[in-house]
C-alpha cells in the first residue's frame, strides 16, 4: 500500500525511528511494525490515516523557516553573568528576580553551558523537597535513590569546598522546606547558590513573618532586573535584521522593551517578509505595529 511505502521512504530519508512515529501517532511500535509488514489484522485504515497525517505534518513542519534569533549579550544578560560569576567564584548566595520574558533562563543556560561545573535545576510547580534532592543527587552522578537525609549527606560531601555552584531557575516555585534544604547545602558545602525567578521569589524569601530569615540574611546579591535598554533593542534588531536601520525604535516601543516579546516580534517580521515575498528592508513602522497587535501575515 502507498502509505506503507511512504512511511518507509520517510524513515529512510530522515532517519526517524519507529519509536518516534509511535510517539507522534499514538500507535504502539508492535502494531506499527506489523502494519509495515502488511500482516496487521486490526483496523488498517485507522493506522493509514494516522501515518499519513504524521508524514504530512512533518513535511510541513520542515518546510517552515525556523528564523531563530541569535543570542545577544544585553545589559540584562551582562548583569546575570556578573552576578552568577560573583556567586560562583566567591561561593556566595544570590537572588535575581524580574518579570517574565526578560531572558533570565536563556542567559543562565548559556552561563551553565560555559561553566560545566554548575548544577542547573529548573523548577516547576510539581517540585517537592524530595524531588529537588533527587535532581541534585542525580546531577552529581548518583542514582537519586534513598532517604532524603542520606542523599542530602552525599550531596554535601560531594560538593564540600568544591568551588561549584547550584543555580535554581523558576525558584519562586520552591516550597519553604525546599528553600531550607538549599540553605543547608549552601551552609555546609560552602558553595555558590543562585536563585532566579519572578518578583514573587523575592517576596517569598523576604517573607511576611520572617519565615525565611535564616536564608534571607545570607543573601549577598539581590538583583532586580529591569526591561531592555534602547541600546539593547538596537543591537538585537540590527543583528537579526541588519537592514532594519532605524526601525529598532519601533521594535522597542511595540515589544514594550521585553526580550521575549522582541524576539517573537522579530521572528514574525521575518516570516511576514518571507510569506509575502518581500525583502526585510521593506518592513516599516506600520507593519511592525500590525504584527505586534495581531502576529498575522500582513498584506502589503
Amino acid at each position: 500500500m502507498e502509505t506503507r511505502q511512504n512511511l518507509k521512504d520517510f524513515i529512510e530519508k530522515t532517519g526517524i525511528t519507529l519509536t518516534c512515529v509511535s510517539r507522534s501517532t499514538g500507535i504502539g511500535v508492535p502494531r506499527l511494525s506489523r502494519w509495515l509488514k502488511d500482516n496487521y489484522k486490526g483496523d488498517n485504515q485507522k493506522i493509514n490515516e494516522a501515518v499519513e497525517s504524521f508524514i504530512n505534518r512533518e513535511k510541513n513542519k520542515n518546510s517552515i523557516s525556523n528564523n531563530s534569533i541569535k543570542f545577544v549579550e544585553t545589559s540584562i544578560a551582562t548583569t546575570i553573568f556578573g552576578t552568577a560569576r560573583n556567586c560562583h567564584y566567591k561561593s556566595e548566595l544570590g537572588v535575581i528576580f524580574g518579570d517574565a520574558g526578560l531572558g533570565k533562563t536563556t542567559a543562565i543556560e548559556k552561563y551553565s553551558v560555559e561553566n560545566p561545573d554548575v548544577i542547573l535545576i529548573k523548577v516547576n510547580p510539581s517540585y517537592t523537597k524530595k524531588f529537588l534532592v533527587q535532581e541534585i543527587h542525580k546531577k552529581l552522578g548518583y542514582e537519586g535513590l534513598g532517604a532524603i537525609y542520606t542523599m542530602l549527606n552525599e550531596i554535601i560531601a560531594k560538593l564540600k569546598n568544591s568551588g561549584r555552584m547550584i543555580i535554581v531557575d523558576q525558584a519562586e516555585y520552591l516550597t519553604q522546606a525546599s528553600l531550607e534544604l538549599l540553605r543547608a547545602i549552601y551552609d555546609e558545602a560552602k558553595i555558590g547558590l543562585l536563585l532566579i525567578g519572578m518578583p514573587k521569589l523575592y517576596f517569598n524569601l523576604k517573607g511576611q513573618k520572617g519565615d525565611f530569615r535564616q536564608l534571607f540574611t545570607r543573601i549577598g546579591y539581590k538583583i532586580k532586573l529591569e526591561n531592555l535598554l534602547p541600546e539593547d533593542t538596537k543591537v538585537i534588531v540590527n543583528t537579526a535584521i541588519p537592514e532594519a536601520e532605524d526601525l529598532w525604535r519601533d521594535y522597542h516601543k511595540v515589544s514594550l522593551a521585553n526580550t521575549r516579546h522582541l524576539s517573537m516580534l522579530l521572528k514574525r517580521s521575518i516570516e511576514v517578509a518571507e510569506l509575502n515575498k518581500i525583502n526585510t528592508n521593506k518592513l516599516n513602522a506600520r507593519i511592525i505595529k500590525d504584527i505586534g497587535e495581531k502576529l498575522l501575515v500582513i498584506e502589503t
